[in-house]
């Protein structure tokens, strides 16, 4: 935990050295109006640019609608509201894990990373994106686009998280300058509604959240040009929630990119961070989130519990979304707000668009983290024994499938700690008799096993690249956790990750190829299915065969475990 607090707390000097008083005064004009920027460290900023009108009233729960005001001459050196964020400071540990798990969840979010993302912060008017660029670029510079999509398992998340100017300066130094854009999208009962209820309502979304995004990207389309930015040269990347974002924005629509304003593609690369295409079924498979959110809100004896929770004040709609778990809870990564299969956005089982080819034929790169369960599963802690494994996956992750199913599920992921995650550490970090299991079962069901059946796909229909981090891996046991991408990406990590990932990136935005002099070469995934692995020291190829027969169990029997 030290690393862990370690890393967070170079993040927050960075970030705090970031927001330091802007020196100058750039500014851009579009249609919309002309944005005042800020420049620091030879990088501009624009932020706060509306991109939709406010989600409000009977927008609430809707596709977002394109703004067509013009602003005039605005202030954009401050980021816009977050959006509503799922509140992670209640107190969701169990039992005897409960003083020791809280007091390392109120050291987290009491740091300034996190308060910027505070429902204090938060509102529904929220949908809007930010520019970051070398400072002095002109309009007709036709730099490469990168568009960020921030994570926080559908639940929290905000781009004041995430100051690009780390990532923008390599770019300089390197000489290959980026426009770095990151864009506000709604999260939990806001954008991501359940319900058959909400499926059969035709002015409600289920993935409004993505469609936030799809509107960022278009206005990406049609106004990049004016910060120096090629709308032909868009690479979508993000994190967790914001990779299986991007992985959605491949499959969405049945693969169509095309923008429906300008006519072109809307990107022509993508980077999936520690998510992929998940296998998420229909509003329905919601229900019990949607009733718990409508007697939360007093809504359950509406004729019409659409129209009842439109109704209620943003504080009493925020505080009914705050009676689901989050994350942290004894639900871990079966999430409460999901996208969903909506026969539009994602007209099919995600599962069924990959297996029939239906995504977008662009260069990817898709990779996870050694250890992704480890820092997901807090809420987990009280489940010690087979008995209440099983019940446990039957419960909070598959009712649909059979017994048998879930027994060969646990027959793949034995409670040996041997076997189980932080992987490679043999006897060590067994909190109980279950909590490695339960580590290896969620990194592997929510992020392994969908990389590896998407990157089985896309090698045949397109330039495929995938990685695995063991980066941190000797943070004590957490092993190389979920999320600390992160901070390599962004530049926050001085270990060597964070020069070869941003490089690589960049290279990768320019070329479609993430191949950069001075590192080792990165095979394409091809048949012989080879990995870049990081480390803290010097990266290496290494073959993607670990735990073969658990993921190829995962996977087949995918339809029944489908969330």
């Amino acid at each position: 935990m030290v690393v862990v607090c370690a890393a967070l707390t170079a993040l927050v000097s960075f970030v705090t050295l970031g927001a330091a008083a802007p020196t100058s005064g750039p500014s851009v004009s579009t249609s919309q109006g002309t944005w005042l920027g800020a420049s620091v460290f030879g990088v501009e900023s624009y932020k706060g640019i509306p991109f939709a009108e406010p989600p409000v009233g009977n927008l609430r729960f809707a596709a977002p609608v394109p703004t067509t005001k013009n602003f005039g001459t605005v202030d954009a050196t401050r980021y816009g509201k977050s959006c509503p964020q799922l509140n992670f400071a209640n107190g969701v540990f169990p039992g005897f894990f409960n003083n020791i798990a809280q007091d390392v969840l109120d050291l987290v979010t009491s740091l300034p990373i996190l308060s910027a993302i505070a429902s204090t912060d938060a509102a529904e008017d929220c949908l809007t994106l930010n520019v970051f660029r070398p400072a002095g670029v002109a309009s007709t510079a036709k730099l490469p686009v990168m568009v960020w999509v921030y994570g926080g398992a559908f639940q929290i998340g905000g781009t004041s998280m995430y100051d690009a100017t780390n990532f923008v300066q390599r770019s300089a130094r390197l000489g290959k300058p980026v426009v770095f854009v990151t864009m506000n999208y709604r999260m939990n009962s806001f954008g991501f509604l359940p319900g058959k209820e909400a499926g059969a309502d035709p002015s409600v979304s289920a993935n409004a959240g993505l469609l936030d995004q799809r509107l960022a990207l278009e206005w990406v389309q049609q106004n990049i040009a004016a910060f120096g930015g090629d709308p032909g040269k868009v690479t979508i990347f993000g994190e967790s929630a914001g990779a299986i974002s991007v992985a959605f924005q491949l499959t969405a629509y049945g693969g169509n990119i095309i923008s429906s304003t300008t006519g072109n593609p809307l990107f022509r690369a993508a980077i999936m961070q520690s998510g992929s295409p998940i296998p998420v079924g229909p509003p329905e498979y919601g229900q019990g989130t949607f009733d718990t959110l409508v007697s939360a809100a007093g809504c359950s004896t509406a004729s019409d519990k659409i129209a009842c929770l439109r109704a209620l004040p943003y504080s009493k709609m925020r505080d009914a979304t705050n009676a689901l778990p989050n994350i942290l809870s004894v639900r871990s990564v079966s999430l409460p707000f999901l996208p969903r299969m909506d026969g539009d956005f994602i007209p099919a089982l995600p599962q069924e668009l990959t297996r029939s080819g239906r995504y977008a034929k662009v260069p990817i790169v898709n990779g996870d983290q050694y250890d992704e369960g480890t820092i997901l599963t807090l809420g987990a802690l009280n489940i010690t024994t087979d008995a209440q494994v099983k019940t446990w996956l039957k419960t909070n992750w598959f009712p649909r499938a059979s017994d048998a199913q879930i027994d060969g599920l646990m027959a793949q992921y034995p409670s040996d700690p041997r076997q189980g995650s932080p992987f490679d550490t043999g006897l060590l970090y067994a909190v109980t008799p279950q909590s490695k299991r339960i580590n290896a079962l969620v990194g592997d069901l929510v992020f392994q096993a969908p990389r590896r059946a998407f990157v089985e796909y896309t090698r045949e229909t397109q330039p495929t690249w995938s990685y695995s981090s063991r980066a941190l891996r000797a943070a004590p046991f957490l092993g190389s956790f979920h999320g600390n991408d992160i901070l390599s990406t962004f530049g926050y990590n001085p270990l060597a990750p964070s020069q070869e990932i941003q490089t690589r990136w960049i290279n990768y935005a320019y070329n479609l190829d993430p191949n950069a002099a001075g590192f080792p070469n990165w095979p394409q995934y091809g048949k012989n299915a080879q990995l870049l692995q990081f480390t803290d020291l010097v990266s290496k190829v290494v073959p993607d065969t670990f735990r073969q027969s658990g993921i190829a169990f995962i996977w087949g029997q995918v339809d029944s475990f489908t969330l």
